[in-house]
């Protein structure tokens, strides 16, 4: 098809960014721990340049291009999963870090909007595998099997897309909320105990700063994923360098900064809801409009570091992911049924056990 380009044709047209060792010759990749560019083969290693703070910039919707980073990176598709990312000029994807699958193949595509900031990888691979295994033990109900098969997944390092916002919300609300009361009602045999709720009209103005709310840009990382792993270390963001993607691969975006922009306000105005809630001390809202004002609206496009992994274990496929900074995990397992069966069967005879003796005693 047009669209797609063989890879090796893609890389005759593509001035080469690869970083060659200067002692041997070799391709250097970003290392974790020196933070620098390292070749594997003889050891040398090499500073990136440092290039000031990270700058946040002013939202204004529908300013942001989507252009500028093409021209050192390029985008490989998986046609298995759909999943695309973004690496340095001259490389070759050698499988897709989010299904496994091994034919990964080049496109035309743009790589979009070039990130103002990255979040290193501060953490090996090695290291994320080993996060991985320490996790996994503790998972009360997984199969001893995998537990021992953990020790030899491999899983790949990708920068996943975020848009990382920071403003003021100032938010005029009214609505009617509740708390539950009880009361004792009735006599003699008919004396009970009845809750009910206790409605009260509020209204008022709230105000709350929001800072580094991050909202994943990414079709293959959901936002529920991206905060079971956070927090980033995002006070040791840098700006963006593309010797920093030596080694690794940048998931691309499919979520436009206006697009994130809008879930950013769901979430602020969710937790504006909780914290008026809570400031009441109610229990349940009947309804709570807001009209919130935003000011200071300013945006990073930051890439954060994530290591995938993709394992099968008795002919399905499961998926963990650890935080590049931290070693945080999550992802599915699987459960093993026996273990399940005696936890349930365990936890009866302690039931059976103090119903027993309750009985013996005469009841409490």
């Amino acid at each position: 098809m047009a669209e797609y380009m063989d890879a090796g044709a893609r890389e005759l047209h593509a001035e080469t960014s690869i970083y060659k060792c200067p002692g041997c010759g070799a391709d250097m990749v970003f290392d974790p721990k020196s933070q620098k560019l390292r070749c594997e083969h003889c050891g040398t290693e090499k500073s990136l340049n440092a290039l000031g703070d990270v700058r946040p910039i002013e939202y204004i919707e529908g300013a942001a291009g989507d252009d500028g980073w093409d021209a050192e990176t390029a985008v490989f598709c998986c046609p298995n999963c759909g999943g695309k990312e973004v690496i340095a000029r001259g490389e070759i994807a050698k499988s897709c870090p989010f299904c496994g699958a091994t034919h990964v193949i080049s496109t035309a595509e743009i790589a979009g909007i070039k990130p103002n900031a990255v979040v290193p990888f501060f953490i090996t691979e090695q290291d994320a595998r080993s996060s991985f295994h320490q996790w996994i033990k503790k998972r009360w109900f997984v199969p001893n099997a995998l537990k021992k098969q953990a020790k030899i997944v491999k899983a790949s390092g990708v920068y996943s897309p975020t848009w990382i916002f920071d403003c003021s919300a100032s938010c005029d609300y009214e609505g009617r909320l509740g708390e539950y009361v009880t009361r004792t009602v009735g006599s003699g045999k008919n004396r009970r105990t009845v809750t009910e709720i206790r409605w009260f009209r509020v209204s008022g103005t709230y105000d709350m700063d929001y800072a580094d709310l991050m909202v994943e840009a990414s079709p293959q990382i959901t936002q529920k994923e991206l905060n079971a792993v956070k927090p980033f270390s995002l006070d040791r963001a840098v700006v963006y360098e593309k010797g920093y993607l030596a080694g690794f691969a940048a998931e691309h975006y499919d979520k436009s900064v206006d697009d994130a922009w809008s879930d950013s306000e769901r979430i602020i105005e969710e937790d504006l809801r909780s914290r008026i809630k809570s400031a009441y001390g109610a229990d349940v809202v009947d309804y709570l409009n807001l009209s919130v004002v935003y000011t200071g609206r300013r945006y990073r496009y930051t890439l954060v570091p994530l290591y995938l992994a993709n394992y099968a274990f008795k002919e399905k496929k499961y998926r963990f992911i650890v935080n590049g900074t931290t070693g945080k995990v999550t992802g599915k397992v699987p459960r093993s049924p026996l273990k399940i069966t005696f936890f349930v069967l365990g936890l009866l005879a302690i039931l059976i056990g103090i119903g027993a003796l309750i009985s013996m005693n005469g009841g409490l």
